[in-house]
């Protein structure tokens, strides 16, 4: 029996695998709470769609975020020295 694949990809990336917040979870090891909060303080961003306006986090970029989180809080910065970190890159944009 062949395994159907159901991937979700990206609207303004067909190259670009999308994943729920749990797939999220299951692939990186990251607890599913982790990724809520991470996605409501604005570190981690996401795409939604559908009816339910499920969110969505790109497979590869969402693994480089949480490593660069994982570094700096290796680095003993907080959530919020984190959270200005992110912004400010977003900002040199």
């Amino acid at each position: 029996m062949s395994k159907k694949n159901n991937k979700k990809k990206s609207k303004n990336n067909p190259q670009k695998e999308l994943l729920t917040t749990s797939e999220l979870a299951e692939a990186s090891g990251v607890r599913y709470g982790t990724i809520k909060f991470y996605s409501q303080i604005g570190i981690l961003p996401f795409e939604q769609a559908g009816k339910r306006l499920r969110r969505y986090y790109g497979k590869g970029e969402t693994l480089k975020r949480f490593n660069k989180i994982q570094k700096l809080k290796d680095k003993r910065l907080t959530i919020e020295e984190i959270t200005k970190h992110f912004k400010n890159k977003k900002n040199e944009s």
